[in-house]
């Protein structure tokens, strides 16, 4: 999606009445909510478990680690393929450099367990958005329909304002990171993806 369809999109659902997204008449589902793509999506990024290879500034150390479940969100996902990307620590995006910095694909592995390290990315403004901090997934396996979502950071101010976190229950997505002695950061961030029959 091209920045200004995006931007056009986000103009276009402001203008809609909250019940348009509607929570009355939605069924609970365990299944994780989709998020927006955003404008910022490259195809090609490269198989690897560092997001932040090649970035030559500092940053905050942060590990993701979570598994990707299918039917009755329990049954492991093996070999699904997850496009992983998100902002620099100085909330910028890499758009067209061959090193793809803090972008990469991940495959799961039997258990459907996933892994990376990265570092801890900024929100930013980008038009008329103020968007907190967050990383983007495209989760794909065969016989399981694709899933666009974002994993958020709980306690971020912005969060409670962001039209996306709002629109797409985003706060069931805001998970709790812990830190080592380090200052390093860890957290666990789970998917569940519909079967294709649903």
């Amino acid at each position: 999606m091209k920045r200004k369809d995006f931007l056009k999109s986000f103009l276009v659902g402001l203008s809609l009445p909250f019940f348009a997204f509607g929570k009355s008449g939605q069924k609970k589902t365990c299944f994780t909510d989709a998020d927006v793509e955003g404008p910022f999506f490259r195809k090609g990024a490269p198989k690897r478990l560092n997001l932040a290879e090649g970035y030559k500034e500092k940053g905050t150390i942060l590990y993701v680690q979570g598994h990707v479940f299918g039917k009755k969100c329990i049954e492991p996902v093996k070999n699904a393929t997850i496009d992983i990307w998100h902002a620099s620590p100085k909330g910028q995006y890499d758009l067209n450099s061959d090193t793809f910095l803090f972008r990469g694909r991940l495959r799961t592995d039997d258990n459907g367990f996933y892994e990376y390290k990265t570092l801890l990315p900024k929100g930013y403004r980008d038009g008329g958005l103020d968007r907190p901090k967050h990383i983007h997934y495209k989760v794909r396996a065969e016989g399981y329909q694709e899933l666009t979502t974002q994993l958020y950071f709980a306690g971020d101010e912005k969060l409670k304002s962001d039209f996306f976190v709002i629109r797409n229950r985003g706060m069931k997505r805001a998970m709790t990171p812990t830190t080592n002695e380090k200052g390093e950061l860890k957290v666990t961030f789970n998917l569940a993806i519909k079967p294709k029959n649903i």
